[in-house]
């Protein structure tokens, strides 16, 4: 009988103890895993294309949703700085965690994104393949932002939004060769 109290123990144990975070899949220095998704017209995109255009030296890729306060401040700033990041080789690529597409667009008119490339993690899988975490309801934890260079290597990961974004991605990509020379 002591054996199987205390192999039930364990048993109860094992169920009450909190599961432990997944592991991110995204890592400065490692590769950056594969980014694709439809836009809101349908058209395939995917971040690989985008880094392997000639004059690119990387990519920001900020992840966002319309009930996320520091991601519209992210992207007001990349609104804004849009000059300074093409001037250099910089391409954006944002990624919409399934708003409803309507809401997208309304978001993406009012703060000025359009030009940008825009994709929609409809189905969770864009998140998943860089390891976002979730809460118990499924909420994606936002901000998070990717700075990626033109070899696909992750330079930086940001995940808590505030001022300089821009400043602080051209930090990075300019000490970045250009793809394919300018």
């Amino acid at each position: 009988m002591g054996a199987l109290t205390a192999g039930l123990a364990m048993v109860l144990l094992a169920v009450a103890s909190p599961t432990p975070a997944p592991t991110p899949k995204v890592e400065v220095g490692k590769p950056v895993p594969w980014i694709a998704a439809l836009d809101l017209e349908g058209n395939a995109h995917s971040l690989g294309s985008m880094l392997a255009r000639k004059g690119v030296r990387g990519a920001v890729v900020p992840f966002w949703a319309i009930w996320c306060r520091a991601c519209k401040d992210e992207l007001r700033q990349l609104s804004a700085g849009r000059d300074r990041l093409k001037s250099v080789g910089v391409e954006v690529l944002l990624v919409d965690v399934a708003d409803p597409p309507d809401e997208v667009a309304k978001m993406v008119a009012e703060l000025g994104l359009g030009g940008f490339t825009l994709i929609r993690d409809a189905t969770g899988g864009v998140v998943d393949s860089v390891g976002l975490s979730r809460d118990e309801k499924g909420q994606v934890s936002l901000p998070f932002t990717l700075v990626v260079s033109a070899r696909g290597e992750v330079k930086l990961v940001l995940r808590e939004g505030g001022d300089g974004l821009v400043d602080r991605v051209l930090a990075v990509l300019e000490k970045e060769p250009v793809r394919g020379g300018k």
